[in-house]
């Protein structure tokens, strides 16, 4: 995959029920927040359509496409 078409979430906040990631990539601007007892992520803001995002906390990582 071009890399240009992948972007690395950032986790910037986190308690023990969530952790919150962003898209630092100007003009994405993707948001998610992942549940860290179930592990479902639920997204707040989709950003860049057809970008693989992906990120991680030291014990989970995560892997997405929007289409």
């Amino acid at each position: 995959m071009d890399e240009t078409l992948r972007h690395e979430m950032v986790m910037t906040t986190t308690n023990e029920r969530e952790a919150f990631f962003e898209c630092p990539v100007q003009g994405c601007g993707r948001n998610v927040v992942l549940d860290r007892t179930t592990l479902a992520m639920r997204v707040l803001h989709p950003g860049c359509s057809g970008v693989l995002h992906r990120g991680s906390t030291a014990a989970t990582a995560t892997h997405s496409a929007v289409a």
